[in-house]
């Protein structure tokens, strides 16, 4: 992939005039690998046993009412931190009364990283229960059925309509408060090998 890619919201150029600075002192954190860096009010805290496979590092950046979840991962045309924010857009055109999309914030893509910046959801995932506890797996699965559906079928309007997938349990928040489903990992399909339906 050639050159850098960049995209945000006008809610993240709002909060960059907010806290000036801000993003510099994450990129120091970021390359001196810092667990914890505080920079006037706001905290940046590297996050660790998160499952997956394409990233390299996970933060949660706080700060004044913000509270952003920022993933680093690899420069893929397909999972990469610029082409997961306009799938997250593009996603949010498809309705469904039991899935919501993370909202994104910022994408950037350069030639051997990327970032992208979203919403911080503390919510349990849906695809990572505990497969040793069976009862307990049961109990969830008779519980979340009917999002697992819902959630079967945002995948298929998503993979048929705008060629996105990767749309699967292990890529989704469970929140069983308000009988939902929050999607939040991406990838465009375009560029994939194998199939990316779930």
């Amino acid at each position: 992939m050639a050159g850098k890619r960049i995209i945000y919201t006008p809610d993240f150029k709002q909060f960059t005039r907010q806290h000036p600075g801000l993003i510099g002192k994450f990129l120091e954190a970021y390359k001196n690998n810092a667990e914890k860096a505080d920079f006037e009010g706001a905290s940046i805290t590297k996050l660790r046993n998160l499952p997956g496979q394409y990233h390299r590092g996970l933060w949660q950046v706080k700060a004044e009412g913000y509270n952003f979840f920022v993933k680093e991962g690899k420069s893929q045309k397909n999972h990469d931190g610029y082409s997961q924010f306009i799938c997250l857009q593009e996603l949010s055109t498809i309705k469904n009364d039991k899935v919501d999309v993370i909202k994104p914030y910022f994408g950037f893509s350069g030639e051997k990283t990327s970032f992208l910046v979203v919403d911080f959801c503390d919510l349990p995932v849906l695809g990572w229960e505990d497969r040793s506890l069976v009862g307990r797996i049961r109990e969830m699965w008779r519980k979340t059925k009917k999002l697992h559906k819902a959630l079967y079928n945002f995948s298929n309007a998503a993979y048929s309509k705008l060629n996105i997938g990767d749309l699967h349990p292990e890529n989704a928040f469970l929140d069983e408060k308000n009988r939902k489903i929050i999607v939040f990992d991406p990838r465009s399909v375009k560029y994939c090998e194998a199939d990316c339906r779930w």
